[in-house]
């Protein structure tokens, strides 16, 4: 299993509990918000969003992986596969996790941040995780076991579904309430005239993003990608869309949160704990 393919599955991880967070999320009254410079990327500005008080890293999510397959490879082991190792869960770095997270995702709804990210990667949206996926040579009783054990592990450091839903869903009305915004709206349509200017006819910033420039993803960019990625940074620049992007979507976020907080404090205490068991477990052993 590839290295950010483990980590989507960590993050995405969870059991139906019967939760439900839709009336949670009502649309606040607009709040105020101030222009900022942006951060260098998407993925920066998600780690300063409010919401990721409440939500898991890169590294803390490798931090999870590692001690789940710790745990794995212990119940594995008193199940009689001495020659288990983990075999099929890949390690994770965890400061490998957290590499190169400037680059990703310069481009989005707020535009595209970062000229010499522009002329060199285009619309390229994250670091390509270049590892071969493991070849598993093991038998399947093995693996069945091991599913087992892997469950079991999941069960003991896996998020709270029912927080993590939340999370989700805040962060989800956020952006709506974001992409409505009236503020957001002019300064996008300020963009768009930027853009068409320069032979763009390009109503929303996303659909650069979700355009196919390429036949592979892993492909290098090519020259109308990069003139497009430039533009868009340019019209990012001289509209301000960025600028007010963000602190309007932190500011519904920040709204959404005083509605939820004592969930979310709730939560945010439940996963501390995990991550607590977890560096436990990496430091003294799954078996302790």
């Amino acid at each position: 299993m590839s290295t950010l393919l483990a980590l989507s599955m960590l993050l995405a991880a969870c059991q139906d509990q019967g939760a439900s967070a839709s009336s949670a999320a009502e649309t606040p009254a607009v709040p105020a918000a101030v222009p900022v410079d942006p951060p260098v990327s998407g993925y920066a500005a998600s780690l300063k969003a409010p919401l990721a008080a409440y939500d898991l890293s890169s590294k803390q999510a490798a931090s999870l992986w590692t001690a789940m397959r710790l745990l794995r490879i212990s119940c594995m082991q008193k199940k009689g596969y001495t020659e288990y190792v983990g075999q099929d869960m890949e390690p994770v770095d965890e400061a490998e996790a957290s590499s190169n997270d400037a680059f990703k995702q310069p481009a989005g709804p707020w535009g595209y941040l970062g000229a010499e990210t522009a002329a060199q990667r285009g619309f390229l949206n994250s670091v390509i995780d270049n590892k071969k996926l493991t070849k598993v040579d093991l038998p399947e009783t093995t693996l069945t076991a091991s599913r087992a054990c892997y469950d079991d592990a999941s069960a003991k450091l896996t998020r709270p579904t029912a927080g993590a839903d939340l999370v989700r869903q805040l962060t989800q009305a956020a952006s709506i309430n974001t992409e409505r915004d009236s503020r957001v709206v002019a300064a996008r349509e300020t963009w768009r005239g930027c853009m068409a200017k320069e032979g763009f006819q390009t109503a929303h910033p996303q659909e650069l993003v979700e355009k196919q420039w390429r036949a592979r993803p892993d492909d290098p960019p090519a020259g109308d990608e990069i003139q497009a990625a430039r533009t868009d940074e340019k019209c990012t620049r001289s509209s301000g869309l960025a600028r007010i992007y963000f602190p309007v979507e932190w500011a519904y976020q920040r709204a959404l949160i005083d509605q939820n907080l004592q969930v979310l404090t709730e939560y945010q205490k439940q996963v501390q704990a995990r991550l607590a068991e977890a560096a436990r477990i990496a430091a003294t052993g799954a078996s302790s």
